[in-house]
């Protein structure tokens, strides 16, 4: 079994976290305080972070959901409009054998 030992880790960045110091020890996992690359500091545990389980305070999740929305938004431009909430209302209701068409254009068409 490895032993982590928070000593021997301050200091050191992993991904976009840097660890300060040592915090204690819970369920004989040691904690460390560790600050992120956008300025939070967190108490996070060692193991979490040297097997990359944890990559960050939460900042790298919330910028990969922002874009992740941007490119989504443009795959057909709809979103949001009267007829993508009626078709996915529909979608929804119905789910299968249903063609959805907007100005004579077939967009979709589930079986």
């Amino acid at each position: 079994m490895t032993k982590y030992r928070a000593e021997d880790y301050i200091g050191k960045t992993f991904n976009r976290l840097t660890i300060l110091e040592a915090a204690g020890v819970r369920r004989y996992h040691p904690i460390v305080l560790a600050q992120c690359s956008c300025g939070t500091v967190k108490h996070i545990e060692l193991c979490a972070i040297l097997t990359e389980h944890t990559k960050s305070c939460g900042c790298y999740n919330q910028e990969l959901r922002r874009e992740r929305g941007k490119v989504s938004n443009l795959k057909h431009g709809y979103f949001g409009k009267p007829e993508y909430k009626s078709w996915s209302h529909i979608l929804s209701m119905v789910g299968v054998g249903l063609k959805f068409v907007i100005d004579g254009e077939l967009l979709l068409r589930i079986f």
